[in-house]
């Protein structure tokens, strides 16, 4: 194997494993966020009546908008074309013998259309298609690229919400205080407010 064959092989390897670790972080914050706000029902109605308004809890989260932006122009337009017939020639409902051709197709062309090489390589990887050479430039931006999908994934896993469902039941009693007080609740109108809920 060459050197460069090797090269692409390790990031495109990095690439698929933060691909698939931010989809998992995305999946998890959803169900992190359900349990967070069921958890902190009385705190986030208390501080809603408090601010007569509704409660926003910002909670960091990633769209697919969001990848293909920021993935755009990291390759070429001559390199993207290139990958796409590939895929396109393997995947074309007319002559592809695959069950989801049609599917593969439609995606391969939606990923062209936005630029969204990350999807591209994807698919490529997934049907055996060759990848064409990237040029060191290409190839610095995907690195790029992958820092920052690796930077969003810290910065979701550092939220109140991860750390909530994340943390063992000592340092949960530890946070409900901290956030209680820093979320400005206190404690005997809250512990009043909790006895007028139970009448």
């Amino acid at each position: 194997m060459s050197k460069k064959k090797l090269k692409y092989r390790k990031i495109f390897a990095k690439l698929d494993y933060l691909v698939l670790e931010k989809e998992e972080c995305e999946m998890l914050l959803e169900d992190y966020s359900e349990a967070f706000h069921t958890d902190f029902k009385d705190e986030l109605e208390f501080i809603q009546i408090k601010q007569n308004s509704e409660v926003d809890v910002p909670i960091p989260h990633t769209t697919d908008d969001d990848r293909v932006e920021s993935s755009k122009n990291s390759i070429s337009s001559k390199t993207l074309n290139a990958l796409y017939k590939k895929i396109a020639i393997k995947v074309h409902p007319d002559v592809s013998k695959l069950d989801n051709a049609e599917e593969l197709f439609i995606k391969a062309k939606e990923a062209q259309r936005n630029e969204d090489w990350v999807t591209l390589i994807t698919l490529a990887k997934e049907l055996n298609v060759e990848i064409p050479d990237f040029t060191d430039e290409e190839i610095e931006q995907i690195n790029e690229y992958m820092a920052k999908v690796e930077l969003d994934i810290a910065m979701t896993q550092n939220n109140n919400v991860w750390f909530w469902s994340t943390a063992s039941d000592e340092q949960k009693e530890h946070f409900r205080k901290l956030f209680q007080m820093t979320q400005g609740i206190d404690p005997a109108e809250f512990e009043e407010f909790l006895e007028k809920k139970k009448t």
